[in-house]
């Protein structure tokens, strides 16, 4: 099975949209669907602080989770 989707990863290869997943793929730098467990580990870790932060982003703001 796809380590994205294990990971609640939006994986549009594998067929995983956004709206089931947790956490946005980069779609400027995609992950691997079988990569090392780090990948998906600091992904998710960027992923959350964006979400801790999001009251302070820019109304313009491009980053994963306000596109």
């Amino acid at each position: 099975m796809c380590k994205k989707i294990e990971n609640r990863i939006e994986c549009e290869i594998c067929g995983y949209p956004l709206s089931k997943a947790l956490y946005p793929d980069n779609y400027d730098n995609e992950l691997p669907c079988n990569g090392k467990d780090v990948i998906y580990i600091n992904h998710i870790k960027e992923i959350n602080s964006l979400y801790d932060t999001v009251d302070k982003h820019p109304f313009d703001c491009k980053c994963l989770i306000c596109r």
